[in-house]
């Protein structure tokens, strides 16, 4: 079994499905890195990988203790 790693602040995972992991996937890999924060990436570029990145934080926030970071499309985020 891994063991959590200490240094992890900050992750991004691909939350597409169709092409890479999906939403639950990510759920899985939070829980096993265990970031102090998380983005999602790779999500809602076309139709196939659409995904719902509201509900997807909503999960983060009830199944991890990794705090969800949603940028507007196109803006950015101070990860300080």
């Amino acid at each position: 079994m891994a063991t959590r790693v200490q240094w992890l602040g900050h992750s991004c995972l691909p939350i597409g499905d169709d092409y890479t992991m999906g939403p639950a996937d990510s759920i899985r890999a939070i829980k096993l890195l265990q970031p102090r924060a998380m983005m999602p990436i790779h999500y809602d570029t076309f139709p196939e990988i659409r995904q719902d990145v509201h509900a997807w934080a909503d999960r983060v926030r009830n199944a991890t203790a990794a705090r969800p970071l949603v940028p507007e499309p196109g803006g950015w985020l101070d990860v300080r």
